[in-house]
């Protein structure tokens, strides 16, 4: 009969076990979803749950970054990794997250995050008109000014968004 190939490691996708107690005797299994944000401690991380509820384990951020599905976390500071899902709003370089909890996001992780961030950002259609349109006749002054307007706008989103990845 063929032995039955198991894998080193299986990908971890909804939950996974960490040894939650110095001497290792005890596993809790973690949900990947009721995850808020891991933080790291000196030696160790805790892992922050929506329910108030916060685990330590003897891993490193390192070790966590490379084991939890990056559909679901990403790195924003050297001691933080959130939830994505957990995002409810960004206030300039905070993160808040579950709506009351404030993360900062650390230099060196802003673009990765803003870049994501971006790729799930709704667009304003932009109105742009034709020369053509400009000799109308009646109105032309103002589609003129229109689109001044609308292409000052752009430059200033783009300036801000340039400041916000610097």
């Amino acid at each position: 009969m063929p032995e039955q190939v198991i894998p080193k490691r299986l990908d971890i996708t909804d939950s996974f076990f960490i040894k939650a107690e110095v001497k290792g005797l005890k596993e809790v299994q973690v949900r990947c979803n009721e995850i808020l944000y891991i933080e790291a401690g000196q030696n160790y991380v805790f892992i922050h749950m929506v329910n108030q509820r916060k685990h330590f384990c003897h891993n490193t951020m390192k070790e966590m970054e490379e084991s939890l599905p990056i559909a679901h976390f990403i790195r924003v500071h050297k001691s933080f990794i959130i939830n994505y899902n957990q995002v409810t709003s960004i206030e300039g370089k905070v993160i808040v997250l579950d709506g009351k909890q404030k993360v900062l996001i650390g230099i060196t992780y802003r673009k990765a995050f803003f870049d994501r961030k971006n790729q799930k950002m709704i667009k304003k259609h932009k109105a742009h008109f034709l020369p053509s349109d400009y000799n109308s006749g009646t109105g032309s002054m103002l589609l003129l000014v229109v689109n001044s307007f609308i292409n000052c706008y752009e430059l200033f989103e783009q300036s801000i968004q340039t400041m916000m990845n610097i």
